[in-house]
């Protein structure tokens, strides 16, 4: 009897052991396979004309990647334009995650090593225009309602600093900077901290007033001057 006690013991410390040793051998097992995943995650890069860039080191289009189903066809889906500068920085404007023509936009400054970059406005990107000593550049992006009337936004950039650049002008920022507003049919630098835009003349953005602005074959216009506030 107390032979059966023994061995009945030694069975149950046996299936414990024989336990512990599975469950450490999962966990042991696992580990590889996320550390794996991390390494594909983090191995997707951009390819921009000679440059490949590392999808880590652009958090907010990483950010965005990391949520998509299929990440390597959405990396292969974007598109860039690079910004034609005669410094030792290379910049490109990459846009991505595009819907009814608008795209969501990152502005990548690459100098030497070091990467970095600029989320800009979400909207269908038109051109660009840079300084006259290339430190900044103007950026201007449309929005179409319904195809019959289009508004824009202008962003200035600092290049040297990559942010953007605030105008002196609340009234200005409100009209051309924060939301479409307007139509802008022309804009171009004055100085280094100073550019103009061409605009509707009419008394205010309403969507029927420009409706038939653009309908009529003599569009009134007016300029105005922007200065930046650095």
């Amino acid at each position: 009897m107390k032979k059966k006690i023994i061995l009945f013991a030694l069975g149950i410390l046996v299936g414990l052991l024989l336990s512990h040793w599975f469950h450490t051998r999962q966990k042991v097992s696992r580990a590889p396979e996320a550390a794996l995943a991390s390494v594909e995650s983090n191995s997707h890069v951009l390819t921009m004309a000679d440059l490949e860039i590392p999808v880590k080191d652009l958090p907010t289009f990483q950010s965005y990647v990391s949520e998509q189903t299929d990440p390597k066809s959405e990396i292969e889906r974007t598109h860039y334009e690079e910004i034609e500068t005669d410094t030792e920085e290379r910049f490109f404007l990459l846009q991505y995650s595009c819907g009814n023509k608008q795209c969501d936009s990152l502005l990548i400054k690459v100098h030497n090593r070091e990467i970095e970059s600029l989320p800009l406005p979400k909207g269908i990107f038109q051109d660009y225009q840079l300084a006259p000593d290339q430190d900044k550049v103007l950026f201007r992006y449309a929005y179409n309602e319904g195809g019959q009337i289009i508004r824009h936004v202008i962003v200035p950039v600092d290049l040297v600093k990559l942010e953007s650049i605030p105008v002196a002008s609340e009234e200005n920022r409100i009209q051309f900077m924060d939301d479409p507003t307007w139509p802008i049919l022309e804009y171009e630098w004055i100085s280094s901290n100073i550019f103009l835009l061409v605009t509707a003349d009419l008394p205010s953005p309403d969507f029927n007033k420009l409706k038939t602005w653009y309908a009529s074959d003599v569009k009134k216009s007016k300029t105005v001057d922007i200065l930046l506030d650095e």
